[in-house]
């Protein structure tokens, strides 16, 4: 409950700085660390089934990418745009977890953790206006992290909240 109350402070605070028109640079700035926060909550935080922070990982991470895509006026809704394909893709293994173990959480691995880094690091770079390329980074790690979650859960016989990667299940 401690993480969807942080989360709901986060994202408040995200969009009243945007609402109250801080100059760009300096909402860019605020923005980019109340994001940190973000990404600091989601590697830190122990689910083991709480639904709460199920919910608002997941939610948190949606409503930053909508107020983000809206402030920057991107058009995320059109299925050629790489944001909504790859939820599409990142679809996949939670209704795959959902159907084979009845959870709404997929299991966390490394290159799951990389991919919230890289959505960190896409939001960063469209609110600084920069073209670094890292939205294919963003886009290629959640194909790649989504392909082997989809292996994980084929695999798997009973659920863990935590693996490692697809290297290590296969070693057993």
């Amino acid at each position: 409950m401690k993480n969807l109350i942080s989360r709901i402070i986060l994202f408040g605070l995200i969009f009243f700085v945007y609402e109250y028109k801080i100059t760009t640079n300096l909402y860019s700035i605020i923005s980019s660390v109340l994001m940190i926060f973000g990404v600091y909550i989601t590697y830190k935080e122990d689910r083991e089934s709480n639904i709460y922070n199920i919910v608002s990982n997941y939610l948190f991470w949606v409503f930053l990418s909508i107020t983000v895509f809206t402030i920057k006026q991107e058009n995320v809704l059109n299925l050629y745009n790489i944001f909504a394909r790859l939820l599409v893709i990142k679809l996949i293994p939670l209704i795959i977890t959902f159907i084979k173990f009845k959870k709404i959480e997929v299991p966390s691995t490394f290159l799951s953790k990389v991919w919230i880094f890289t959505i960190f690091l896409y939001m960063v770079e469209l609110l600084y206006n920069s073209t670094h390329g890292l939205k294919n980074l963003f886009y290629y790690t959640g194909i790649i992290s989504s392909i082997e979650l989809v292996f994980i859960l084929l695999k798997v016989k009973e659920w863990k909240p935590k693996i490692n990667s697809v290297v290590s299940l296969f070693k057993q």
